[in-house]
């Protein structure tokens, strides 16, 4: 990984952009309470990903949705991962970490947060954000096949997981980016006619 980082290049175009860093404008509201409510649902990325994943991969029959699925997070991660290393950053919680008023702080979600994310190599991996590029996409691949089983009982759940893990990643002090998962499922739903 590249030693460079574009922490400031990225807050620039927040601030010019939305006139917001949302980390900061949040910071006051950052109690134990709120960061354990957070780090629940940062965490339960892994989950949301793997209750999707696993029944994709050993019990879905449909070509449609399992093709879209597949096709939309190959995408995701591999074009991701090529960005990481275009746009490497550390995020807020380094780069503005002396403006912040309130610590981070939680005895259960917050340290299973921290150990995972400190474990998972250079920290630089802040833009695209999987942690909402993932849920965005499975939300609108749920919404997509609301009328059959098993989204139609499971999409509401799954949009409101995924409005909280895109909350935390801001709340926890990490950059976001919403923008990328929409795409990739307008792409993975125009792809999977060819694999029928």
């Amino acid at each position: 990984m590249s030693s460079r980082v574009v922490d400031s290049t990225i807050f620039a175009f927040d601030m010019n952009v939305f006139h917001v860093e949302p980390a900061l404008a949040w910071d006051r509201f950052v109690t134990p309470v709120t960061t354990e409510w957070f780090a629940f649902f940062y965490y339960s990325y892994f989950f949301l990903l793997g209750a999707h994943t696993f029944p994709f991969a050993f019990v879905a029959r449909r070509q449609g949705p399992l093709s879209e699925f597949g096709i939309g997070i190959v995408f995701i991660f591999a074009l991701a991962h090529v960005i990481y290393m275009i746009v490497p950053g550390f995020g807020p919680y380094a780069y503005l970490a002396d403006r912040f008023q309130h610590p981070l702080t939680g005895s259960i979600f917050w340290p299973l947060v921290e150990e995972t994310v400190g474990a998972a190599g250079a920290r630089k991996d802040i833009f695209p954000s999987l942690h909402t590029c993932v849920p965005t996409f499975l939300t609108l691949l749920s919404f997509r096949h609301r009328k059959s089983a098993p989204f139609k009982y499971t999409w509401p759940i799954v949009a409101f997981f995924t409005s909280q893990i895109i909350t935390a990643t801001m709340f926890l002090r990490c950059i976001t980016s919403s923008i990328f998962a929409p795409a990739s499922r307008s792409r993975a739903s125009r792809s999977p006619s060819a694999f029928e």
